[in-house]
């Protein structure tokens, strides 16, 4: 069952809107750099399981405020973190528990629409923060040098070190006036496969309302689990994306993992961790191939509203179930179309805002 509501990915009243945009630079650390890294993103992991606890506690906070006069003093002393690292802590918990509470309400209107009898069990225990992650704000705990460096606040002082990137990333970052770009909030983030550390960079873009008027065709793409997508415009052209070997590769990523896990030792583990991480790649790269030919130039695109669609085609589930309805249930499960949707508008966003020739 899906929606037959679709939903324009452009300002069809030609307004001018912003797009958020990311530039990932690879940091160029030396060893010690590295260590002290890590060593602030394990101080800001332990104070947001903290600042989770605390709000827990306290009838699962959501409220960014009211949950940084709870645990602001304890982060400071405790964790030794920044003053504003302090502030930035209860405030990415507050958003998870809101979001938590968002899904939970959902969840509920549909129970009692009968859709689902499923409960939603986000809620019943503390959420625990398991990436190496810290959010940083620009000029404050970030900031951009001369000769291609960044300077980073961590609990050691000050790191400066050079960056890699995009070139057209890297044009941006170096005139951000000349492009249009506001620096905003950054992310740094170690990628665990490689233990490379990133900075990802959040830019914004006001999107030019004459782009609608280079627009020649309308697209609409249906999203199902057979085919990744099916696109048609019109001009009659139709075109299938098909999924088949993708489907396979997945299933060889599923499979491969129960043998290690019943095996249960520590190369098992690792090399379940190893799996996991080329399956997250292969996703992100279908998506990526995907997305990239979907989101044309000159392109209006239009998607369906697939939001709660799980709710709707709730798996079934039984003490022995067989082995087609288990694949079934874990091919729904592994359903990647939120992740496709948004590349495909970051993509035609990116577009709006610097348009091909």
């Amino acid at each position: 069952m899906t929606y037959t509501h679709y939903s324009t990915l452009v300002n069809v009243d030609g307004l001018p809107t912003t797009q958020s945009l990311t530039c990932k630079l690879k940091l160029l650390t030396t060893a010690e750099q590295s260590q002290t890294l890590l060593r602030t993103a394990r101080t800001y992991r332990d104070a947001l399981n903290y600042a989770s606890a605390v709000a827990f506690a306290n009838g699962k906070l959501s409220k960014a405020m009211q949950l940084q006069q709870l645990v602001y003093r304890e982060l400071r002393e405790r964790f030794s973190l920044p003053a504003q690292m302090a502030c930035n802590a209860p405030r990415q918990v507050a958003a998870s528990y809101k979001t938590l509470w968002e899904r939970a309400r959902t969840n509920a209107a549909h129970r009692t629409k009968g859709w689902t009898k499923r409960r939603y069990k986000g809620l019943d225990k503390t959420p625990k923060f398991t990436a190496l992650t810290v959010n940083l704000n620009y000029r404050r705990d970030w900031s951009l040098g001369k000769n291609q460096t960044v300077s980073i606040g961590t609990l050691d002082g000050r790191v400066r070190c050079r960056y890699e990137g995009w070139n057209k990333h890297l044009d941006w970052l170096r005139e951000p006036a000349r492009y249009g770009i506001a620096l905003g909030a950054a992310k740094l983030w170690r990628d665990p496969g490689t233990k490379i550390w990133y900075l990802l960079v959040c830019v914004e873009k006001t999107l030019r309302a004459d782009v609608l008027d280079c627009i020649t065709t309308v697209k609409g793409v249906d999203l199902n689990r057979r085919n990744i997508a099916v696109e048609s415009d019109t001009q009659d052209a139709c075109r299938f994306y098909y999924g088949g070997r993708y489907k396979h590769l997945a299933q060889r990523y599923a499979s491969t993992p129960s043998a290690l896990q019943a095996k249960g030792t520590r190369g098992a583990k690792g090399r379940r961790r190893q799996l996991a991480l080329q399956e997250r790649r292969l996703n992100a790269d279908v998506t990526h191939c995907v997305s990239k030919a979907i989101a044309v130039p000159h392109a209006m695109v239009g998607m369906e509203w697939l939001k709660d669609i799980r709710e709707h085609t709730e798996p079934h589930h039984a003490k022995k179930a067989s082995e087609k309805r288990r694949r079934a249930n874990r091919e729904a499960t592994a359903w990647s179309f939120a992740d496709l949707q948004q590349k495909i508008a970051y993509k035609r966003g990116l577009q709006m805002a610097f348009p091909p020739g």
